[in-house]
């Protein structure tokens, strides 16, 4: 079982970009698909090697997503970590 808890998020200062519990449906055009354990949207490279790191200390899945364009999630949702990896946040990094 995922680990993550209410002062997990507070320390990360993350609580708009790390969420558990996340209906995935809220993040693809069809509006389809169930709750995933944590849903996160990292803004820099340390964070998504941060959560990267997390999922395999606990063993957990983890999937990674762009836009939620073309997507159809599971109804029965997605066990782990979902890491939305979109265009828009890394481009200015480049």
């Amino acid at each position: 079982m995922w680990t993550f808890d209410e002062d997990c998020l507070h320390e990360w200062g993350l609580t708009n970009r790390l969420r558990l519990e996340e209906p995935l449906a809220k993040h693809s055009t069809f509006a389809v698909g169930g709750k995933t354990d944590v849903w996160f949207t990292p803004a820099l490279e340390p964070e998504l090697l941060h959560i990267i790191r997390l999922a395999q200390d606990y063993a957990q899945p983890i999937l990674f997503t762009g836009n939620g364009t073309n997507v159809l999630y599971a109804d029965a949702g997605a066990r782990g970590a979902v890491v939305r990896v979109g265009m828009e946040q890394w481009l200015s990094l480049i």
